[in-house]
């Protein structure tokens, strides 16, 4: 039992899970005001927040505005628009709770997360990557979470995938068709393959057959938006590029200038059919995670538009923004003011310093936070000095301090855990593009599938693995040496 819950598995984890019950409302007395627990969302605060001039109006920093002083921070509280602050004992919010609360006390407690589903076991014949096979036999094997990727069609709507071409992953034959120009119905129709490239009797997967299938088993789905961007080949943006880059063809998408646009299009989605997923006591909401490169404020109130290479789009809302739970993600070298125009003039150490400050914040709607670190010399591995933010409203996000590595500083500043995502090889010609096109990783430049580099950093066997081989992650951590990671929380 002790090294199932080692491998971010417990007995309760196996099988099929049901919510049964009876349909009511939760009324709940806040401060006053009523809330009701199956309640639609206030828009009237969406449409507030979503204004840069009335952002005084928003919630959080009415917060921040009206606080005395700093406040401890509670890293077991969910803000009050997720199903899981009036419903704790809820089973998703306590399999939520196991990923957003490490047991810092222990030796180690890794978290292990299938990429794209249990897929390509067998030697290649199990089921297809982004599959419904994928997905239930994660489930049925104990997982907890899983990660899926979500796309657009043509009609906008959801479905899993990893590729915007329909040549590798479905028995598709023609090499015009991209997910982004077909119809949902239409891809629905067509069979995926398996990893060994035999085409299976699987058909590609919606984004709500997903949410159903996380419901019914109170499992939790983490959605990587696959935006549209433009096709690269040896550094140059060949198609989708806001031209006509071939020639005689019809002019091009401007894809890779509207890749906020398009990515918050998935989100917004994939929101809106969680809210219409339900079983007898809640949404699909409580159990979806969206994964992210931006900051908070991005997310409710949009972005792009003037000093930005970004077509203007619109944010969630705060309201909608924390109905779900987010993994922001950091990848050093996209820790520039090109990305971040409030970097300007700071190093890549203090920019991260700034993103984590940024989403400490946000504490409450954190799942965890993805640190990508590739090599040894990676600006996540080296010291960071915070300076803290003293207008915060919470004691940790005012304090500064000095941490051996992002991981240490994640946990100190918002008391969760740190993530990877492994990068794993996917077949025999190396990983893959969202173009379908493959290349073999640089191993003295990306060390993200050694675990021994992985777990050799301090905090790191307290972190959420991402994996395409998430069996060999399960054990592996098992005859490593493990760094310090402090005292317990």
């Amino acid at each position: 039992m002790l090294l199932l819950r080692k491998l971010g598995v417990t007995m309760t984890r196996f099988g099929t899970f049901r919510n049964l019950g009876v349909l009511f409302l939760c009324l709940v007395s806040i401060g006053g005001i009523e809330k009701v627990w199956a309640t639609p969302r206030d828009t009237d605060s969406d449409q507030v927040c979503n204004s840069e001039s009335a952002r005084s109006s928003c919630p959080r920093d009415k917060k921040m505005q009206e606080a005395p002083g700093a406040v401890p921070y509670d890293r077991t509280k969910y803000n009050e628009n997720h199903l899981c602050h009036f419903n704790p004992d809820d089973l998703v919010c306590q399999r939520l709770d196991e990923l957003r609360n490490p047991v810092w006390s222990e030796s180690s407690d890794l978290y292990i997360v299938p990429h794209r589903g249990l897929w390509g076991t067998d030697n290649g014949a199990g089921p297809p990557e982004n599959s419904q096979g994928a997905v239930s036999d994660a489930v049925d094997n104990g997982y907890l979470s899983i990660e899926i990727d979500a796309m657009n069609t043509e009609d906008a709507k959801l479905v899993g995938s990893h590729d915007y071409p329909l040549l590798r992953l479905t028995n598709s034959t023609d090499p015009d068709a991209y997910v982004f120009n077909q119809t949902q119905d239409a891809l629905t129709q067509l069979l995926l393959r398996r990893r060994d490239t035999t085409v299976s009797d699987e058909h590609m997967m919606t984004t709500e057959w997903v949410l159903q299938e996380m419901l019914s088993t109170s499992s939790i789905v983490m959605i990587d938006g696959k935006e549209q961007i433009g096709e690269y080949k040896n550094g140059q943006c060949v198609a989708y590029c806001g031209d006509d880059t071939k020639g005689d063809g019809p002019s091009y998408p401007d894809y890779e200038h509207e890749k906020g646009k398009t990515w918050m299009q998935i989100v917004s989605n994939t929101l809106s059919v969680a809210e219409e997923v339900k079983d007898a006591t809640s949404d699909a909401t409580k159990t979806l995670i969206v994964k992210t490169y931006y900051l908070p404020e991005t997310l409710i109130n949009g972005g792009g538009g003037a000093g930005s290479k970004q077509e203007p789009f619109d944010g969630l809302g705060y309201d909608d923004m924390t109905r779900i739970l987010w993994v922001p993600m950091i990848i050093s070298s996209r820790m520039t003011s090109h990305n971040y125009p409030e970097c300007s003039g700071l190093s890549q150490e203090a920019c991260i310093a700034y993103f984590v400050n940024q989403w400490c914040e946000y504490a409450e709607t954190t799942a965890y936070i993805e640190t990508d670190y590739k090599a040894y010399g990676d600006t996540m591995l080296e010291t960071i000095v915070d300076p803290g933010n003293p207008d915060s409203a919470y004691e940790n996000c005012r304090t500064s301090g000095e941490y051996s590595n992002t991981l240490t500083f994640i946990k100190a500043k918002l008391g969760r855990r740190s993530g990877i995502f492994t990068d794993d090889p996917v077949g025999r010609r190396g990983v893959v593009t969202r173009w379908s096109d493959w290349k073999m990783k640089d191993p003295t430049t990306d060390l993200r599938a050694d675990p021994m580099f992985v777990l050799s950093q301090d905090c790191a066997q307290f972190m959420v693995i991402t994996s395409d081989n998430p069996y060999s992650w399960g054990t592996t951590k098992d005859v490593l040496p493990l760094a310090s990671c402090g005292g317990g929380l």
